[in-house]
């Protein structure tokens, strides 16, 4: 986390004054990072209602960013990152952008205030989702929807992850952030733009007329949610990257069924995970036949009966993902497995120049290298990766999302 600087105290205090200009008080602030801080802030000035009760306060999350130098790349990448944002926002599962002031080189970004931090964190450090069908159906679908609406509006989102989706305090809502790598080009030649994990194999220009054509941006979202839905009913990633250099991935591509051997999922969600899988992008599954099938299944786990024939390595790793006690309660979803540390980032050619986001989440490092291998064989398998974060070079910062009462802004700012 980046240290707090007389820079981002100056930040603060444009901020706290600016804000005081629009009806809104700040109240502190939640996160810092190398371009700017992201303040909590609460309206000064609470409507009576017509029962004359006490509504809660309502409060925003509020970026502070310092822009960059104007006709620079950089300057370019952030107004498109916010025109996109703002463009996609009018959806219930995508933080609304309420409002943008520019004050001198600061840019001051209104949004909702989601109180339940990100998706990774409800993943890893609450264990809100394993287990729970119906809670893995209601909050995939919310993704989905998301994208779906994206896509609808011209715009591929290119670095779908939990660290980019936000959170009510329950975790049962979420809402699509962070559209820093959006793009409107329905097919990119951009490759390795995103975050390794993530990535479709195309989209790192995995075969040669891909790579004279470009990729399908569209399809590479789609891999993405699949990624994401394993994170979900896992707590795991499935492959630490779609190319053949990864054993695991070289594993399923051999075979499609491997899923199954290291993951405790179900035979529905293995059928399912293949056709978001499809190594031809033409043949994935669309969004809408996804939404149809989630509704469909059932459950998204083995049984016990069905555990206790499984591999070794399906049921370490159901026993991983089950695990809880206080001392290992930080990184209880977060498997042993190979020795590395974390996700990569990567920019694509395009966008080398981009500003770091000031909400990327950290994950403590691996501390235990161990095998998966089958206690009947000993035949040693393509380990599953750990569920590590992506880090952004350079304006990292933690976000401590402690939270009262409501998970979002219940209403639009009234500023105009």
């Amino acid at each position: 986390m980046t240290a707090y600087s007389p820079l981002h105290e100056q930040v603060t205090l444009t901020a706290e004054h600016t804000l005081g200009e629009y009806g809104l008080r700040l109240r502190s602030t939640i996160g810092v990072g190398a371009y700017g801080v992201v303040c909590r802030a609460q309206r000064m000035f609470i409507p009576v209602t017509a029962d004359r009760s006490n509504p809660p306060p309502i409060e925003y999350a509020v970026k502070v960013l310092v822009m960059a130098e104007h006709h620079t790349a950089a300057y370019k990448q952030q107004l498109r990152e916010l025109s996109l944002h703002d463009f996609a926002c009018r959806h219930p599962n995508i933080v609304t952008i309420h409002k943008t002031i520019q004050r001198g080189d600061l840019i001051l970004i209104i949004m909702d205030l989601c109180l339940g931090g990100d998706l990774f964190t409800m993943i890893t450090e609450r264990q809100r989702y394993i287990g729970d069908d119906h809670l893995i159906k209601r909050v995939f679908s919310q993704i989905v929807r998301a994208v779906q609406h994206c896509h609808d509006m011209g715009i591929f989102h290119r670095d779908l992850k939990p660290e980019n989706i936000l959170c009510s305090r329950n975790g049962e809502d979420v809402y699509l952030a962070d559209f820093g790598l959006a793009t409107t080009e329905r097919h990119s030649r951009d490759f390795g733009c995103g975050s390794t994990f993530y990535m479709s194999p195309e989209c790192q220009g995995g075969l040669a007329d891909q790579r004279q054509f470009g990729y399908s941006t569209k399809a590479n979202d789609i891999w993405s949610l699949g990624v994401i839905l394993v994170n979900l009913t896992c707590g795991r990633n499935p492959w630490r990257q779609a190319t053949v250099k990864d054993e695991t991935f070289r594993a399923f591509v051999q075979n499609p069924d491997f899923l199954r051997t290291i993951l405790p999922i179900s035979v529905e969600l293995n059928d399912l995970l293949k056709r978001i899988f499809k190594l031809d992008p033409e043949e994935r599954i669309s969004l809408t036949q996804l939404l149809l099938a989630i509704a469909e299944l059932e459950t998204f786990t083995m049984s016990e009966n069905e555990l206790r024939l499984a591999h070794a390595a399906a049921q370490s790793a159901a026993n991983t993902a089950t695990h809880r006690n206080d001392s290992a309660r930080y990184r209880s979803c977060i498997p042993d497995g190979p020795s590395f540390d974390s996700d990569t980032p990567i920019l694509g050619t395009a966008l080398s120049n981009r500003i770091p986001e000031s909400s990327v989440q950290h994950t403590p490092q691996l501390e235990h290298n161990r095998t998966l291998s089958s206690s009947e064989d000993d035949v040693r398998l393509p380990q599953t990766p750990p569920f590590v974060v992506g880090r952004m070079p350079g304006g990292d910062v933690k976000v401590d999302y402690t939270a009262p009462n409501s998970c979002r802004s219940p209403s639009p700012l009234d500023m105009e």
